[in-house]
């Protein structure tokens, strides 16, 4: 398969998955944070684009279980499975759909219906067609406050 044809089959491919998976998100991009330290306060400088579909795979939940040797040690006679759920998603993005010199960060953040997502992994599709983006739900996040 040569160049040409091998693009416009990735672009195919992603345009079904976009009629299948298709969400409206939001892509939050951090540009600058900077703290006053005499008083605190925190001024974040961001842009947002609107993806009106982007791909977003179904969302896998797991339970995250995190002990401590402190903990076992504390409680030899009471072992439990306390945890915290971290609910994990799957976001492709069509290079078309967001500028020309964008790029993803770690940073970064995406909105789907009031769910924060944050990036923790970018991967690039060959050709600069688009994006693969591993992404973390953070729940009760506030988007004014948080960067």
């Amino acid at each position: 398969m040569n160049d040409r044809s091998h693009s416009n089959f990735v672009r195919r491919t992603l345009y079904a998955l976009k009629r299948q998976y298709g969400v409206l998100v939001s892509v939050h991009k951090i540009l600058d944070t900077e703290t006053k330290y005499t008083t605190g306060a925190k001024t974040v400088t961001k842009e947002t684009y609107s993806v009106r579909r982007a791909i977003m795979l179904p969302v896998e939940a797991k339970r995250v279980v995190e002990q401590g040797i402190a903990h076992l040690s504390a409680n030899k006679m009471f072992v439990s499975q306390a945890g915290f759920d971290q609910e994990k998603a799957l976001f492709i993005f069509d290079a078309r759909d967001l500028p020309k010199d964008f790029q993803f960060a770690l940073n970064d953040f995406v909105v789907v219906d009031d769910g924060y997502y944050c990036v923790t992994e970018v991967d690039e599709y060959e050709y600069d067609s688009g994006w693969i983006i591993k992404t973390h739900l953070v729940k009760g996040a506030d988007l004014e406050e948080t960067p």
